[in-house]
């Protein structure tokens, strides 16, 4: 039997709050609703109505592993974390550096297949591999990952691999007709290719990491894949681009230079056929996000000011105001398509060079600035390549607003320009 702190519904969560403030919620067990009330249990008496009953202890593990830590940090501590096999990748900013030992323990007891926990130092090197740090469980980063019915045993501290793709390898599966002949230019450890192998494409995949070969060829067996639908090129996709073959599909999933190989690999696709490009946004998500905000009411008042230059050609006497208002609002529109269209791509890979990645969004960018906007999941759509060729790049939120706000910019600067 224990105690419990009886109150109005209306007022739960506030009651909720100031016992888990001081410590009073016991949250071992299950709260009870009953007549109208909320009976929350109690670690210890607190003033109001008690009920003494039998509690309902909470059987189901919790698996935000912040509810275990101290409580100075769960605010600070990140949500989110990779899991591959039985190792929890996380990122901790630098000012809870201290606790790691609390966050890898907690980690270990909210998820039941982890078994060791590693600090994520970021990505680096020309084989797009994760500094990591153990802070939690036995030594070594060998481990078996299992996604979509596959397995991958590697060292995820020695090859490239990103759990975050499962659903996107899941997907790419499912438009793999047999046969397809498939580029798979930076493999890693060639979670694609074996994905896309396994459902009767002919995948070559290169790599330029020894690493990548070993365990890639070691998956393929592991997976029973034939020969037949596979070979792996231990080389730079630049070195060994002049003996490929034609395609019909690539997978461009580097994860800071895709951008650098559209052009090279392009003329590699049959007509008609998909490029797949994939790579690492930043918070630079939320410059473009307020890019797009940006663009969009500029359109707005591009639209009034057109409108209000009507008035103004019909007898009004603020021409001189319309008409410095029109010049400010036509820069602004052209500013923020030229913006997009250039400085993005070119901060984009500046942010990677100098380290300043704060989280990471795996997604899609074109390289025109059509990307506009972040998520924390894998964010995918279709864009018109050259020709008969369908580059697949982000959500081009915010792409056509661009462009109006420049045509409107364009039209406005030449009206006001003639204004007599």
């Amino acid at each position: 039997m224990i105690k419990h702190l009886k109150v109005p519904e209306s007022e739960a969560q506030n009651a909720k709050d100031f016992l888990d403030s001081i410590g009073a919620l016991n949250t071992d067990f299950l709260p009870f609703k009953k007549n109208g009330s909320i009976l929350w249990p109690l670690n210890f008496d607190v003033e109001g109505e008690l009920v003494e009953m039998e509690g309902v202890p909470i059987t189901k593990r919790s698996r935000d592993y912040r509810r275990k830590l101290p409580k100075e940090i769960q605010d600070v501590a990140p949500r989110a974390f990779d899991i591959f096999g039985e190792i929890a990748i996380i990122r901790l900013p630098k000012e809870i550096h201290e606790f790691s030992d609390s966050i890898a323990s907690a980690l270990i007891h909210s998820n039941p297949n982890v078994t060791k926990v590693a600090m994520d130092l970021g990505v680096k090197g020309s084989y797009r591999i994760r500094e990591l740090k153990l802070i939690g469980g036995e030594s070594g980063f060998v481990t078996t990952h299992k996604e979509n019915g596959l397995k991958f045993r590697l060292d995820i501290s020695k090859v490239y691999f990103s759990p975050r793709l499962s659903m996107e390898r899941q997907r790419l599966s499912r438009l793999v007709e047999p046969g397809e002949r498939i580029l798979d230019a930076f493999a890693g450890a060639a979670p694609f290719s074996i994905t896309l192998a396994k459902n009767g494409g002919k995948v070559t995949a290169v790599d330029a990491n020894p690493e990548s070969e070993r365990w890639a060829e070691e998956n393929f067996n592991l997976n029973h894949i034939p020969i037949s639908n596979y070979e792996f090129i231990c080389s730079r996709i630049e070195d060994t681009v002049e003996s490929l073959n034609e395609y019909d599909r690539i997978i461009m999933n580097n994860p800071t230079k895709s951008l650098d190989y559209v052009h090279l690999l392009t003329p590699l696709v049959r007509k008609g056929g998909m490029v797949h490009v994939y790579c690492i946004l930043s918070n630079l998500g939320d410059v473009m996000q307020n890019l797009s905000n940006l663009s969009l009411l500029t359109v707005f008042l591009a639209a009034f000011f057109a409108w209000k230059m009507i008035e103004v050609i019909e007898g009004s006497d603020d021409l001189e105001i319309v008409r410095k208002v029109g010049f400010a609002v036509s820069a602004l529109a052209i500013f923020s398509t030229i913006y997009s269209v250039y400085a993005i791509p070119d901060a984009l890979e500046e942010e990677w060079e100098e380290g300043l990645f704060n989280e990471k969004y795996e997604g899609s960018f074109d390289y025109d600035g059509k990307f506009i906007g972040e998520s924390e999941e894998t964010m995918f759509g279709d864009l018109e390549g050259d020709g008969d060729v369908t580059v697949e790049s982000g959500p081009e939120t915010g792409w056509y607003v661009l462009v109006l706000g420049a045509i409107l910019g364009v039209v406005i600067y030449l009206r006001v320009k003639d204004l007599e």
